[in-house]
């Protein structure tokens, strides 16, 4: 038996729908918003569903084109790419290697202009770095021996706890108390029905 894939019906043709002048798409995407503060019929929601699901079809084929299209322009990029790469290595090497050798060059400026741009070193943001057969356990206990003040502890709610321990009323009783209580958010969602891969795979081998 022939399958057909799930395609929305409308009242009025999905085509027509996206072919309007931006002008008037955007007319119906305020008069859209207008509505949403007045009562909506189910007819009125059907066909909004059907409309979304066609667009949200639509989307994901010229998606899943535009991957392969990519993927093809990639594989055949791909070793030009690396090559390329390969040159950019190179000349960094031999930059860095400039640079390095005349450091006294860069003391005042930190750059120096080429006419295709320029190099230079950046200098990067203070950081603690630990000197050579030191572990960071046991900088923290010296740390708190020679600088105490310099030792930060952070608290904080354990949250996972508590949440799971939302329906015991010996925990929960206090949340109150304490300023929180647990919540859970809710969003809207809309999940059209996707088209069955299997289903299209047949249909081609029937048209064949």
């Amino acid at each position: 038996m022939r399958k057909t894939s799930y395609r929305p019906k409308s009242m009025k043709s999905t085509d027509n729908y996206f072919n309007k002048q931006p002008k008037t798409m955007a007319k119906n995407t305020n008069r859209a918003k207008a509505d949403a503060a007045k009562i909506i019929t189910k007819q009125e929601c059907t066909e909004a569903f059907s409309v979304y699901a066609a667009a949200d079809a639509e989307q994901s084929q010229i998606n899943a084109e535009l991957e392969i299209e990519i993927n093809k322009l990639r594989d055949a990029k791909a070793k030009r790419m690396l090559e390329l790469q390969a040159i950019k290595n190179g000349s960094f090497a031999i930059m860095k290697a400039y640079a390095m050798a005349n450091k006294s060059e860069f003391a005042v400026k930190r750059s120096m202009i080429f006419s295709f741009g320029k190099i230079g070193f950046r200098t990067g943001t203070p950081a603690i770095t630990l000197l050579k057969g030191f572990k960071m356990e046991a900088v923290i206990a010296l740390v708190k021996k020679h600088l105490p003040d310099y030792i930060r502890t952070v608290e904080v709610i354990a949250k996972d706890e508590l949440i799971a321990k939302r329906s015991d009323i010996k925990v929960n009783d206090h949340f109150a108390k304490c300023g929180f209580k647990v919540t859970k958010s809710e969003s809207f969602f809309v999940e059209p029905k996707k088209e069955d891969k299997d289903a299209n795979s047949e249909e081609v081998e029937a048209a064949a």
